[in-house]
């Protein structure tokens, strides 16, 4: 009767372990599932972020740029005014994606890059009008505001480098951001 019981509690034993083993099975693969997916989400959520933030950067990048030592013609202006329809579609999906942390500097860098555009377009204008091209002295000519546009338009740029800087840092930090704390 002994290893009749002894057998009977060897089974029971038996079983409860496999229960045991199953559900610390099943509970490990749904902890792996989580995990999985929780990193998808997560690569999900930042690869547009990514993209939109490489966009902006570029964009302004080459907006920032532009403006070379010398003189700012009709091309320039048309390649400004194709840039900032750039930066503008990459700002709003900024905007739209976050986090917080970098939509003020966005809409920062946004003003600066149409203040830039605009000077970019004045300056253009400024050098087709008669005299533009004309060296003098007098400051009321048309080439003496010409010249002065040119310094606004570079320290435009300037400005808008900056700040591209600064959205770059920002930008990072944002990519890195999981969402569980922002």
């Amino acid at each position: 009767m002994d290893a009749g019981i002894a057998a009977v509690c060897g089974a029971i034993a038996g079983s409860f372990g496999t229960v045991a083993a199953a559900l610390a099975t099943g509970w490990a693969q749904r902890e792996g599932a989580r995990i999985t997916a929780r990193a998808a989400h997560v690569k999900d959520q930042r690869q547009p972020r990514y993209d939109a933030y490489k966009e902006l950067l570029r964009s302004g990048r080459d907006l920032a740029l532009l403006p070379p030592s010398g003189a700012v013609d009709d091309d320039m202006a048309d390649c400004a005014t194709e840039l900032i329809g750039r930066i503008d579609d990459a700002g709003l999906e900024v905007v739209l994606l976050g986090p917080a942390s970098v939509i003020d500097i966005c809409l920062k860098l946004l003003s600066e890059a149409h203040e830039l555009h605009h000077k970019i377009k004045s300056c253009a204008a400024t050098g087709n009008l008669p005299g533009a091209t004309d060296e003098t002295d007098d400051p009321n000519t048309p080439y003496a505001h010409y010249v002065r546009l040119l310094d606004v338009v570079d320290a435009r740029s300037h400005d808008l480098s900056v700040t591209l800087d600064g959205f770059a840092v920002l930008a990072q930090r944002a990519i890195g951001n999981d969402g569980s704390s922002d």
